[in-house]
């Protein structure tokens, strides 16, 4: 962690991971995954019918695997913007 009041990320630092964040959503990697989970959660409730703690784990499941598919979207769009800002002649303004 960065020191009290600093940046957690340098700015190298973070172009760097937004670069490695796009490289992975530029194979769609995440989206093939969590439709895979998706299914595969679908096929325990369609053939197993779980019940109580089953059915609530596995609803989390779908509902987790979700979020993460959007995090992982909003993840990409920041590190766009970043190379955008850090691009632009105003950068050097902040």
């Amino acid at each position: 962690m960065g020191a009290v009041g600093g940046p957690l990320f340098k700015v190298g630092e973070f172009l760097v991971l937004a670069s490695t964040l796009m490289e992975i959503k530029s194979r769609e990697m995440l989206p093939r995954e969590e439709v895979e989970i998706e299914e595969d959660c679908l096929k325990i409730l369609a053939l197993h019918q779980p019940v109580a703690g089953d059915l609530r784990f596995i609803i989390t499941v779908i509902k987790v695997n979700n979020e993460l598919e959007r995090i992982a979207d909003i993840a990409v769009n920041i590190a766009l913007r970043s190379q955008a800002i850090s691009k632009s002649p105003s950068q050097k303004l902040v």
